[in-house]
C-alpha cells in the first residue's frame, strides 16, 4: 500500500481586486495547490494559476452565504486529513478582518499548523490606487482601522473613538451603518463643507467628499468587474473602505 501523502494548508492573501497584486509567494502555494477554497473578494482570474485542482467557491455576502463559518472550517480539516495541499484563498491581506483566526484556531484543535501568507490588503491597495496617502508627515502620523459594525450587528465603538482623533481612519464593511458612522463623524467635525467627486479605476469606484478639517472616500470594490459604476444611493454595491483623514 502507498503511504498517504500527508496534506498542508496555506491561508493566502489574494490582494486588494488587481489580479496582479497578489505576492509571488502567493502564486507559488496557489500553483501547488490540490484543493482552493476562494472568498467572493478573490478576483477570479487568480485562480488561473492553478489548472490542476478543485476550486471551492465559500464566499459570504451580506445575506448570501454560500457556506457558513463552521462549515468552512470543517471543509478545511478534512481535505487536510486525505492529504491535500489545500489552500485557503482570501480577498485582501489575511490578518485584517479575514476571519483567519478561526480557522487557524480549528485548524489547530484537529493536529493542523496553518501557513499564512500576507496579501497586500483592501485599505492599504485602493489608497495607493488612487494616489492618496494614508499618513502624512507632520499632519496624519497614525491609522486607525476598525470594522464598521461589531458581532452583535452594532457599530464598532472603536469609531467614535476615531472620529475624536487627528488619525487617518478606515472603516471596513461600514455600508450598513454608513449613515450612523457619518453623523458620528460630523459630530465632531462640524465644520462641514460638502464638495463630491466621483471617479473609477478597472478594479475600483469611489466617491470623494472634502470636509473642512478631513477627507471623506468610500470605496466600492469591484472584482470580476462586478461593480465598476457608482450606483444610486439605494443601491451602492459592496462598501470595501472608507477613508477619513485630516486635510
Amino acid at each position: 500500500m502507498h503511504k498517504k501523502t500527508k496534506g498542508s494548508l496555506t491561508i493566502v492573501g489574494a490582494g486588494p481586486g488587481d489580479a496582479e497584486l497578489i505576492t509571488l509567494k502567493g502564486v507559488n502555494a496557489i500553483k501547488q495547490a490540490e484543493v482552493i477554497l476562494y472568498d467572493a473578494l478573490v478576483n477570479t482570474e487568480i485562480l488561473a494559476h492553478n489548472t490542476q485542482g478543485e476550486h471551492f467557491f465559500v464566499g459570504k455576502r451580506k445575506g448570501a452565504h454560500s457556506f457558513k463559518q463552521n462549515e468552512i472550517n470543517k471543509m478545511l480539516v478534512n481535505f487536510v486529513k486525505d492529504g491535500k495541499q489545500v489552500v485557503r484563498l482570501k480577498g485582501g491581506d489575511v490578518s485584517v478582518f479575514a476571519r483567519a483566526a478561526e480557522e487557524i484556531d480549528y485548524a489547530n484543535r484537529h493536529g493542523i499548523s496553518a501557513n499564512l501568507i500576507p496579501g497586500i490588503s483592501s485599505f492599504t491597495g485602493i489608497a495607493a490606487a488612487h494616489r492618496i496617502p494614508l499618513t502624512k508627515r507632520c499632519l496624519y502620523e497614525s491609522i486607525w482601522v476598525t470594522t464598521g459594525y461589531t458581532c452583535d450587528g452594532k457599530p464598532s465603538e472603536d469609531i467614535r473613538h476615531a472620529a475624536k482623533s487627528s488619525a487617518t481612519v478606515v472603516i471596513l464593511m461600514g455600508m450598513t451603518h454608513l449613515k450612523e458612522i457619518m453623523n458620528i463623524f460630523s459630530k465632531h467635525k462640524p465644520r462641514l463643507r460638502q464638495r463630491t467627486r466621483r471617479f473609477s479605476s478597472s478594479t475600483t469606484s469611489c466617491i470623494t467628499s472634502r470636509y473642512r478639517g478631513f477627507r471623506f472616500l468610500m470605496v466600492f470594490n469591484s472584482v470580476s468587474k462586478r461593480c465598476l459604476r457608482i450606483k444610486s444611493s439605494s443601491g451602492l454595491g459592496a462598501l470595501s473602505a472608507i477613508f477619513c483623514a485630516t486635510s
